[in-house]
């Protein structure tokens, strides 16, 4: 189900994936760029993938590892991303590893490992581009 979800965030649509997530999960990112932070709560966490698809940002989940009863389940994956420019251009390629701790079936909170020098040069092209405010 997982993969199907962002899957579907992939082709454009958050609406299955946010499902996942409880009313008042985090999502985090390490790192002074733009994206990082505690993104709480639902409407954070939208904010955050509309973004993501905005920028034009296409990932794949890879490998998914599950450990723990329904209660407490620790889940981890790899997960892969670019962007492309309007001219095919690949401006930004990254990797990551997510944890996430899930209760009953629902993600109550997430955290993001990437190399965040990657994000700061994707955030350094979007600033040359005018695609986003100086910080």
């Amino acid at each position: 189900m997982l993969a199907h979800n962002v899957g579907q965030l992939m082709a454009g649509d958050p609406e299955p994936l946010l499902r996942a997530y409880a009313e008042h999960a985090t999502l985090v990112l390490d790192g002074t760029h733009s994206w990082s932070g505690h993104h709480r709560g639902k409407p954070a966490i939208r904010a955050f993938f509309e973004r993501f698809l905005a920028e034009r940002i296409r990932g794949e989940l890879h490998e998914v590892l599950l450990a723990g009863p329904p209660w407490r389940t620790l889940m981890a994956a790899r997960f892969t991303d670019e962007a492309v420019d309007l001219q095919g251009r690949v401006v930004y390629q990254n990797h990551a590893v997510i944890l996430a701790h899930v209760r009953w079936g629902k993600i109550v909170s997430q955290r993001i490992f990437e190399d965040t020098q990657r994000v700061e040069r994707f955030d350094e092209h979007l600033l040359a581009s005018n695609l986003i405010e100086n910080r």
